[in-house]
């Protein structure tokens, strides 16, 4: 008879009791469901069944020893007792992690150096050498885990997380697969699948709801898309046993290869995450119907009524929550009008989104998605559609026709001055009315809605509403398509915080500025790679560096610099700390003809620039940020408390007879008199206002070295 062991599974929290019913089902013994965990008795086949068969485990450890009192020596004490040369060879690696209670004071890096250096010590003692260390693929996986009582000693049989299935490689997905699998079986995917009952998953990414519902309806252990598992490098491996479990699991994934397409359908609006999905779909062998379209064009497949799942973004990666309500709005109507009969499932962290779909939840499972407490919400969508002929996310609150006038007026009268001027940049509404405080900046066919974000002491419901309808009326009145409508929530800058990237899906394309051209992409970053409210500012310093040189700090995309060498500047110099910026800033010059050495791009501080460079200038353009704490930078940047020092710097590097063009956005700037002292300067803050821009709060000074 084989030996009995105790094993520990591990699972996300809120799926222990989906893990017990896989644990007995695959055969384990006295399973008893603790926080995070469930621990079960059986051999080593039962262990192997779990570790190829377990869908919602992310790890599966043999616990060797357990100790009490919370000391290191208690822990250096159980894991010297341990005879590692039954598990490791000395010539193998190893790898230690460490899982504390907050409670817990030791710091898991030691804890785990620690462990490591007993391991390793009493292999030294024993044959005089000792087993190197691979933290990425070890031989051996050792996992600690500590509470105030006392702790285990276990090895990780599954050698690296069970959420890698193999079928998208060691790529990561934001829905890690184990939860994935668990949501689906707790919505009885895979029992709706294998009566012939579509799922859909209308936001599906890259595809991890299809794949593991191909793999639960029929019955595929996810462990067999690990070509070469990890336990086979353990030395109480038993090889012929764990081929035999995997050769049945082998045999059911060949089988449902074989079988006929089950009814799985996806769509997204992003083509390379559809690809990634199709990849991964096609390498299992799966087939399913993928459609390239937004949800509000979501439509579910003819027949009978299935199961819905959608995991949508919740505001903490995509987008703030204000900017994600018209998604839950259309995703709510988009269940009421087309999937009647369905059962449907959302996943989010966010109650005020959760709120917005407007449909009523009959239960709610609580899971970790991650750090991120969430639920997942079934809503049973009725037989027939509703009655009202306008959908609800279509739907315009009353209190919003002071925005919708304003935004024809400005329409008007601002589109049309914009249209003479030929510009392609515009901002049509700028805070105009105080309880809609937004600005709306059209770049040629596409409208960015921007909140400035409201205090506290406002209603989250109430900005989220007023958000929603202006969204809704700039799509009305501007007649801008839905996917040429972006929105945009704008904090504060505080110490320490930087703009967001965003993840949106939208291409870069190109807008003209008085012959220029800069590429914008409205979806990479919250900016866009164009300030509008600088154009004037632009003019004045393009036209003064007409057969001479200039220097542009924080140059940002390098529109300034751009615009000097298309007005005929001979050289040009941009400087900016950002990777990112600097190419971007050597792609706007490209794309003008504007190529160096005579119109360079360095990527440096610009403090440290000045503090080095000797050449001088004949103009200068200098619009740095309000606050920075650049990661490469020791200490942070004020404009407000640090403009005079790093003026004074700037002028160092005029030539005689040159002009320094400086222009801040930030609260409360006062120039130091200390400057006006030192230079000649002239303020130039409402003549470079541009008409669009009313509310601007730029401070523009021209400074002049003497000649």
């Amino acid at each position: 008879m084989s030996a009995r062991h105790r094993f520990v599974a591990v699972a996300p929290r809120g799926v222990e009791p989906l893990l017990e019913a896989e644990l007995t089902r695959l055969g384990a013994a006295d399973v008893q469901v603790g926080a995070g965990a469930v621990t079960f008795e059986g051999d080593l086949e039962t262990g192997y069944r779990v570790l190829l068969g377990a869908r919602t485990a992310s790890r599966l450890l043999l616990p060797l020893e357990h100790f009490t009192g919370a000391t290191l020596e208690a822990l250096d004490a159980a894991v010297a007792r341990v005879p590692w040369h039954e598990h490791l060879s000395v010539d193998g690696t190893l790898a230690v992690s460490v899982a504390a209670r907050a409670t817990v004071t030791a710091h898991t890096r030691y804890v785990a150096q620690r462990t490591k250096d007993v391991i390793c010590d009493g292999f030294r003692a024993r044959t005089g050498r000792r087993p190197s260390v691979d933290p990425e693929r070890p031989d051996l996986r050792i996992h600690v885990h500590l509470t105030e009582a006392g702790g285990s000693v276990a090895i990780d049989l599954a050698g690296d997380a069970l959420h890698r299935r193999g079928y998208r490689g060691r790529a990561a997905a934001p829905l890690k697969e184990t939860l994935a699998a668990a949501l689906l079986l707790h919505a009885g995917v895979p029992e709706a699948l294998r009566a012939g009952r579509p799922f859909v998953d209308p936001m599906c990414g890259s595809g991890t709801f299809l794949c593991e519902a191909f793999l639960a309806a029929h019955d595929v252990p996810p462990g067999v898309l690990v070509r070469a598992h990890p336990v086979a490098r353990w030395l109480g491996h038993d090889a012929r046993v764990f081929a035999r479990v995997r050769a049945e699991g082998e045999a059911r994934l060949a089988a449902a290869r074989d079988a006929a397409p089950l009814p799985l359908y996806g769509g997204d609006l992003s083509p390379e995450a559809l690809e990634s999905a199709r990849l991964a779909l096609s390498w299992l062998g799966a087939r399913a119907t993928l459609v390239h379209a937004s949800l509000e064009h979501a439509s579910p497949p003819p027949g009978e009524p299935g199961v819905v799942v959608v995991n949508p973004p919740y505001g903490e990666r995509l987008g703030t929550e204000r900017e994600l309500v018209l998604l839950y709005e259309t995703l709510g109507d988009v269940l009421r009008r087309r999937f009647m009969g369905y059962d449907a499932y959302v996943l989010t962290s966010s109650r005020l989104l959760e709120g917005h779909v407007g449909l009523r939840a009959t239960s709610r499972l609580p899971v970790w998605n991650g750090a991120l407490e969430c639920r997942f919400s079934h809503f049973p969508i009725a037989a027939t559609a509703p009655t009202e002929a306008t959908a609800r996310h279509r739907a315009v609150s009353a209190d919003a026709a002071p925005f919708e006038n304003r935004l024809r007026k400005n329409l008007k009268v601002i589109g049309k001055r914009a249209a003479r001027e030929g510009l392609e940049v515009v901002r049509l509404y700028d805070r105009d009315i105080p309880e809609f405080n937004l600005a709306v900046d059209r770049y040629r066919d596409h409208v960015i809605v921007q909140e400035f974000a409201p205090p506290d002491s406002i209603d989250p419901k109430l900005a989220a509403r007023r958000l929603r309808d202006a969204f809704l009326l700039c799509e009305q009145v501007l007649g801008v398509p839905r996917t040429h409508l972006h929105l945009r929530v704008r904090k504060r800058q505080t110490a320490g915080g930087q703009y967001d990237a965003r993840d949106a899906d939208v291409e870069p394309f190109e807008v003209h500025e008085r012959g220029a051209r800069f590429e914008v992409r409205l979806g990479d970053h919250l900016d866009t790679g164009y300030f509008g409210d600088l154009r004037l500012l632009r003019d004045r310093a393009a036209e003064a560096a007409k057969g001479g040189t200039l220097l542009n700090l924080y140059a940002y995309t390098a529109t300034a610099s751009v615009r000097a060498g298309v007005a005929g500047a001979r050289e040009t110099t941009s400087v900016d700390l950002s990777a990112t910026y600097a190419e971007w800033a050597r792609e706007n010059l490209a794309r003008n003809g504007l190529r160096a050495p005579a119109h360079r791009v360095v990527e440096a501080d610009c403090g440290a620039f000045l503090r080095s460079d000797r050449r001088t200038y004949d103009v200068i353009y200098l619009n740095p940020p309000s606050y920075s704490r650049a990661h490469r930078v020791d200490g942070d940047f004020s404009v407000v408390r640090d403009h005079a020092e790093l003026l004074g710097a700037t002028m160092a590097r005029l030539a005689p007879g040159g002009q320094l063009f400086f222009a801040t956005h930030a609260r409360g700037f006062v120039l130091d008199e200390a400057v006006r002292e030192r230079h000649e300067v002239e303020e130039i803050s409402e003549a470079i206002t541009p008409f669009d821009h009313p509310r601007a709060r730029l401070r523009a000074y021209v400074l002049r070295a003497a000649r």
